[in-house]
């Protein structure tokens, strides 16, 4: 099984390598960002608690958040269950423009 940190900077890296994403983010790639328990994201300690890392998104962001793994849909096949949350470049209302899209099995 792969390290879910390792698993979750891969994605921060293939998404910070698409030109356009980083550009609807403002240009800058460190913009995406993975959530884990107990560091820093998005300049703010998450305190092993997702909902507050989700609240310290800054507008024009996007983090990944891994929840876990299990059998997929054949007994072949493990999947990674993962949650990206993006946050609009201007939003009005904090929360009001924050997207989830699961990735799982």
């Amino acid at each position: 099984m792969i390290n879910p940190k390792t698993l979750l900077a891969e994605w921060v890296t293939a998404l910070q390598s698409l030109p356009n994403l980083v550009d609807a983010l403002g240009g800058d790639g460190g913009q995406i960002q993975f959530y884990t328990e107990n560091a820093i994201v998005f300049g703010q300690p998450t305190q092993n608690n997702i909902r507050l890392a989700i609240l310290s998104m800054p507008p024009g962001s996007v983090m990944i958040a891994w929840h876990g793994s299990g059998p997929g849909r054949s007994a072949m096949r493990w999947c990674s269950c993962m949650t990206f949350l993006c946050t609009c470049a201007h939003r009005k209302y904090p929360m009001s423009a924050t997207r989830t899209y699961s990735i799982g099995s």
